[in-house]
């Protein structure tokens, strides 16, 4: 879009002001426009280490979380970070610190949950104790 703008014969500082960027970005960018040309203001290729899991790992992840702990051999719930860094090993060949594997449930769209239970009322208990106690 900036290399268009920039054919019509526009300031740079109108580029950073419709654009909103900044003015020295906008420098950088018509310099760059005028040596390589529009080509040269194409985004850049994602920066940093590949990712060790694929699009199919996370997948073939979500589908065994969704079946739950005992699907994939566990004899107890819940899933904990630990359980699910150590099934993304044996599935997958991976290992992983719990603290990333949080990073990874995240990105799957998990959240934390606390496992429900029924809080107890102590008013509750001693009405039941009452009951028993005066009721035949």
């Amino acid at each position: 879009r900036a290399a268009s703008i920039f054919r019509t014969g526009k300031t740079r500082a109108f580029v950073a002001r419709l654009l909103g960027i900044s003015r020295h970005t906008s420098g950088r960018w018509h310099s760059v426009w005028l040596k390589v040309g529009k080509k040269g203001l194409r985004a850049a290729a994602r920066a940093g280490r590949k990712p060790k899991l694929t699009a199919n790992d996370l997948g073939r992840i979500n589908a065994i979380l969704v079946a739950g702990p005992r699907a994939f051999g566990l004899k107890t719930l819940p899933w904990t970070l630990e359980r699910v860094g150590q099934m993304i090993d044996q599935t997958c060949y991976v290992h992983y610190h719990r603290g990333h594997v949080w990073k990874i449930l995240t990105a799957l769209g998990w959240k934390f949950q606390l496992p429900v239970g029924r809080a107890t009322n102590k008013v509750e208990k001693l009405t039941r104790k009452w009951l028993k106690s005066k009721l035949p």
